[in-house]
C-alpha cells in the first residue's frame, strides 16, 4: 500500500524560501568527497518526471520561492530541462548546480533565460581540481565558467578546500579574474566517500544524513536512499527543519 499527500502539508506562512530536487545519482565525476556518493555508475533512481513535476507544484502552492536542480549532475538527466521549464512557468527562481564538464545548446538556452541562475564547485588550480574530481575536468568546467560570465548568466561558485587551514584564496583570485563575483569557501565534510565519514558496526559507511546546519532552513527531493523503499513526494515538517521526504511502500 502506498499513500499519497492530496494537497502540502507545509503552509505557505512556514514554507522555507528553497527547495533541492536531487534528481540522479549519475555524473561523469567520481570526487573523492561526493556526499551522495554519484559516479559514472548511478542511476536516476525510480521518480519519475510526473513525481518531480508534482514535486515543484507543491511547492509552489506551498509558497517555496525558488528551487535547486542538483544530483549527481543533474544536466545528464534525460527530465531536467523540461522540469527546469515547468518550475519557471510556476513562476520558481531556479538555480542549476552543476559540474560543468559538458553542456550542450539546450542547456545554455535554458540559463539565458530570465530567473535562471547557475552553481557549481571549484578545487583550484588544475592539478588540485582534476585530483579532487579523478577526471580531467579542469579544463572544462573553468571554460564554462568563464562562457556563462561572459554571457552575463547569474553564476555562484563554490570553492571547495581539503585543508581546513586552506583559505581558497588562490583558486578565488582566479575566479575573481575570470569576473565571478558570488564566490564562498567551503572546506570537505565526511560525508559520502570522504574517508573520514563515520562508519556503522559492520564497518560500511553510514548515510551522510540530512543537509548540514548552515542551509537551513530549507527543503529538500530526493530518491529513495535505500533500493526498496519506493519514495512518494510529501512536503511535511521535521524536526527544527522543513524536508521534502516520502512515504516508503508498506
Amino acid at each position: 500500500m502506498t499513500a499519497y499527500a492530496e494537497v502540502p502539508t507545509v503552509s505557505s506562512t512556514s514554507a522555507p524560501g528553497l527547495v533541492w530536487l536531487d534528481l540522479t545519482r549519475k555524473c561523469q565525476l567520481a570526487c573523492h568527497h561526493c556526499r551522495n556518493e554519484s559516479g559514472p555508475d548511478g542511476a536516476h533512481g525510480s521518480m519519475t518526471a510526473p513525481d518531480w513535476t508534482r514535486v515543484l507544484d507543491e511547492a509552489a502552492a506551498a509558497g517555496v520561492a525558488r528551487v535547486q536542480f542538483t544530483g549527481g549532475e543533474v544536466t545528464l538527466h534525460p527530465d531536467a530541462p523540461a522540469l527546469v521549464t515547468h518550475a519557471l512557468k510556476l513562476g520558481l527562481a531556479d538555480e542549476v548546480y552543476s559540474n560543468l564538464v559538458h553542456l550542450d545548446e539546450t542547456w545554455w538556452n535554458l540559463f539565458r533565460q530570465d530567473n535562471v541562475s547557475l552553481a557549481t564547485s571549484y578545487y583550484g588550480h588544475e592539478d588540485a581540481h582534476n585530483t579532487m574530481t579523478r577526471r580531467n575536468s579542469h579544463a572544462r568546467t573553468r571554460a564554462n565558467i568563464a562562457k556563462a560570465v561572459s554571457e552575463r548568466i547569474p553564476i555562484r561558485v563554490s570553492v571547495i578546500v581539503p585543508d581546513p587551514s586552506d583559505t581558497g584564496e588562490v583558486a578565488r583570485q582566479d575566479l575573481a579574474a575570470l569576473g565571478v563575483r558570488t564566490l564562498r569557501v567551503d572546506h570537505v565534510r565526511p560525508a559520502g566517500r570522504h574517508p573520514r565519514r563515520p562508519r556503522d558496526r559492520t564497518g560500511q559507511r553510514r548515510h551522510p544524513g540530512p543537509p548540514h546546519p548552515w542551509r537551513l532552513p530549507q527543503l529538500r527531493a530526493q530518491q529513495p536512499l535505500w533500493p526498496r523503499q519506493r519514495q512518494q513526494p510529501i512536503l511535511r515538517p521535521r524536526h527544527r527543519r522543513r524536508m521534502l521526504t516520502g512515504i516508503p511502500r508498506k
